[in-house]
């Protein structure tokens, strides 16, 4: 075809000025036509197009895209910390623990064996998993207010010391606890809140092939098996890490670039990372399963699950109770008050209604759905007997279910205000364990 045309007059001129310009016209107008006719599409179907919830999500993926980071012979674990302090580490006793946890115990230890003599010191230790060592920060402060009222704590310095730990779960806070008492650490009370992760991690454990009493697969094994030389593991590994690196570099350019604000470079965005994100998780899945040599299977596994239908999450809630009983006694045999809060989850139906906010931020692995779904109820009932048997049980699953406000920041941690009405609702429960 010839960019030249001829006039009626048979003079010769070029055509392309005119196809740039129609191109400059039409193309325009396409996007336009595009634009409105996808949002009208969206808001006909119910989900009208909204840049703060694609600004949202494009956040969310990059967050969770740095949780999941195989590094194969690498100092750095597979969920990398925002700091050396919260790295992970290897525990003898109880798995894992993170770096600032171990110079947390170290201050602590320094601080009860400086403490003046004569002083009146009441010390609680707080054990639990993360929503524990956020309660530390976010409700403790509150609840500290409230003992502070108490007549009894007249004239009394009360001190919290924080043995709460991301992906903690029992029976690990049993054998910490009994771990501190070896090192000479012995509070005035111990309050453990749990619940969560015993039956959510519980079921993902049995579904990675290893014993639900065993601490958290992805927390723990990846120390184990940091440093494999499978040519193939490194291989894979490189790839998801390069995957990943992409989705980071990508994320990071959308969340800058403005692209949220047209539905279609924000719906393209939100496709092309999600794509990414599924390649990243399909090559950590690999990784895991090309890490379990026959040793480290054996090392991971732990003792087998019964093969005639045995429930895991009904297993993960007898070893929450036995584990509670074993801390009760610890703690009854030196004369220390043992409290034990059953937390609030935003899965357990009835828990709370959830506000958009909520819907958006709770996505939450179908395992651990089953292990919510499944296992709050019977710890509820397992409570119960607790309580039954003289344990200072709280049920706290239900203090949520009549707030419509949001109060989680994705599916089992609270924002400041939900830590505050927890400790606002532990206070005077607490205290009813006091003598």
């Amino acid at each position: 075809m010839s960019a030249l045309s001829q006039t009626p007059d048979g003079r010769r001129v070029r055509r392309w000025p005119r196809i740039l310009a129609l191109q400059l016209l039409v193309w325009p107008l396409a996007l336009v036509v595009g634009e409105l006719g996808l949002r009208g599409m969206l808001a006909v179907r119910g989900t009208p197009y909204a840049a703060e919830v694609t600004l949202e999500t494009l956040a969310s993926l990059q967050k969770q895209n740095r949780d999941f980071v195989p590094r194969p012979n690498s100092d750095l674990p597979w969920n990398p910390a925002e700091s050396e302090r919260a790295e992970r580490v290897l525990h003898p006793y109880v798995g894992f623990d993170i770096v600032g946890g171990l110079e947390l115990l170290d201050d602590q230890i320094r601080q009860i064996q400086a403490a003046p003599v004569g002083e009146k010191h009441f010390r609680i230790a707080l054990f639990g998993g993360s929503v524990a060592q956020m309660f530390g920060d976010l409700g403790v402060p509150t609840l500290q207010k409230l003992l502070e009222a108490d007549p009894r704590f007249e004239g009394v310095r009360i001190d919290f010391l924080s043995f709460a730990r991301g992906g903690f779960r029992q029976p690990q806070l049993q054998a910490f606890l009994g771990y501190l008492f070896s090192l000479g650490i012995a509070p005035n009370a111990v309050i453990c809140l749990d619940g969560f992760n015993e039956v959510a991690i519980g079921k993902q454990n049995a579904v990675l092939g290893t014993h639900v009493s065993f601490p958290s697969v992805p927390h723990w094994a990846q120390l184990v098996a940091r440093g494999t030389d499978s040519p193939k593991a490194i291989t894979v590994a490189a790839t998801v890490r390069s995957l990943q690196k992409e989705l980071d570099a990508f994320t990071a350019w959308a969340l800058e670039s403005g692209v949220e604000k047209s539905a279609i470079t924000g719906k393209l965005a939100l496709l092309h990372a999600a794509r990414l994100r599924r390649r990243c998780q399909a090559g950590f899945i690999e990784y895991t399963q090309l890490l379990r040599s026959p040793q480290l299977r054996r090392a991971l596994a732990g003792p087998v699950l019964a093969t005639d239908g045995a429930d895991p999450v009904a297993i993960s809630v007898a070893l929450w109770r036995e584990s509670s009983r074993n801390m009760r006694a610890l703690c009854e045999a030196r004369g220390i008050v043992y409290f034990h809060a059953l937390q609030p989850t935003l899965h357990d139906e009835g828990a709370k209604p959830m506000d958009s906010h909520e819907v958006r931020n709770g996505r939450i692995d179908a395992d651990w759905l089953v292990g919510v779904r499944t296992g709050y109820p019977a710890m509820r009932a397992a409570g119960k007997e607790l309580a039954a048997e003289g344990e200072h049980f709280f049920d706290a699953s239900r203090i949520f279910e009549h707030v419509t406000a949001p109060l989680y920041d994705d599916a089992c941690h609270f924002n400041a205000d939900g830590n505050v009405l927890l400790a606002e609702a532990l206070g005077p429960e607490f205290l009813k364990a006091l003598p």
